[in-house]
């Protein structure tokens, strides 16, 4: 499986997930400062799930109308690495099959999926 894993989200982050043996990128290495809608445009090039922080990627899928082949929005503090990647985990353990074509969104108390809206 294809993560973009956003700036926000940190490096130590993304190197942590590609260490699970997952295909990641960071964008703070293959698109430094882009914006949002850059990094939406390099997901769908590339076939990646986002991994953010960032609100505004719901806003851009559910709002605008972009077309992403997943989302995944952590809400999480950045210092509980080690939570995050229990949580991720935990999720593409259950679940992995489910990402694609779903926005995702990452608490310490539960895991939600939200089918994405139709993509014409």
């Amino acid at each position: 499986m294809n993560f973009l894993v956003d700036e926000c989200c940190g490096s130590k982050f993304a190197k942590a997930l590609a260490q699970l043996g997952h295909n990641v990128e960071f964008a703070g290495d293959v698109c430094k400062g882009a914006t949002d809608i850059s990094v939406v445009q390099l997901a769908q090039k590339n076939n990646s799930i986002i991994i953010t922080e960032d609100k505004d990627f719901g806003e851009l899928l559910f709002r605008y109308g972009y077309v992403m082949p997943g989302l995944i929005l952590i809400r999480l503090d950045v210092d509980e690495l080690a939570l995050r990647l229990t949580l991720l985990k935990s999720l593409l353990n259950d679940k992995q099959h489910s990402i694609i074509g779903h926005f995702v969104i990452l608490e310490k108390q539960r895991i939600r999926l939200r089918k994405m809206p139709s993509q014409t």
